[in-house]
């Protein structure tokens, strides 16, 4: 469509993908060196491979391709209004990861024992935080959170975290569920994940049982003694 006229059609098949999608808003006419206009697009959708949807959040990226060699140049990216977007030559340029329009911001719970520290990377960049969070992020994102610390401290048991009991790290579940350190969750409305774990009381119960071994014992000499003791008076 150009100036709300249709001026070419084209076919070409859905590929599926986790990348964001691109637009390419501007490039070389023919051999003219002279720059062309800025574009606006409107009413911004993407195909989900069912169905179309509306777009809910827009991120500026710069991307030169496979074979092309980035060059400087003055084309930029900004929003004009709620799902509208303007594109080329003279808009200002907006560092990577620059957050342009969101339809709103969704809540991203992720659940840790205290101290966990875990990592949470989106178009935005990447942060780090140490113990259960609540994190704001732009509807319609893909945030991948991976998590730092695979054994902790067991809390909650006591005498036997204090001995050494150690949680090993086993998975996600919620939002998503995964086995991996590091879950990926499309954040479409406010989610929630937690990181699950298996308690190792190797070391704790080792401990008491030696203890209660030598305590034993202890008990058994000292009785033995005290027998000895009234036999000899």
């Amino acid at each position: 469509m150009l100036d709300d006229k249709t001026v070419a059609q084209t076919l070409f098949p859905a590929n599926p993908s986790m990348d964001p999608a691109l637009i390419v808003a501007e490039g070389s006419a023919g051999n003219s060196s002279q720059p062309l206009g800025p574009a606006r697009f409107d009413g911004l959708s993407y195909f989900d491979g069912s169905q179309w949807k509306r777009v809910e959040s827009l991120v500026a990226a710069s991307y030169c391709g496979i074979s092309v060699g980035c060059v400087a140049n003055e084309y930029g990216a900004a929003a004009i209004g709620p799902d509208s977007l303007i594109v080329g030559f003279g808009v200002p340029r907006s560092p990577d990861g620059t957050l342009l329009w969101t339809s709103q911001e969704e809540i991203l719970h992720v659940q840790v024992h205290q101290g966990v520290r875990f990592f949470v990377t989106s178009v935005s960049g990447t942060r780090q935080y140490n113990s259960s969070a609540d994190l704001e992020l732009p509807k319609g994102m893909f945030t991948y959170v991976s998590l730092l610390d695979t054994d902790t401290s067991t809390p909650g048991l006591g005498a036997l975290g204090w001995l050494g009991a150690q949680d090993h790290f086993q998975g996600w579940i919620g939002a998503v569920k995964s086995n991996n350190l590091t879950a990926r969750i499309l954040v479409e409305s406010n989610e929630s994940i937690t990181a699950v774990w298996t308690t190792d009381t190797t070391v704790p119960t080792a401990i008491l049982l030696v203890a209660v071994v030598v305590t034993v014992t202890v008990s058994a000499f000292v009785l033995l003694n005290r027998r000895a003791n009234r036999r000899l008076s």
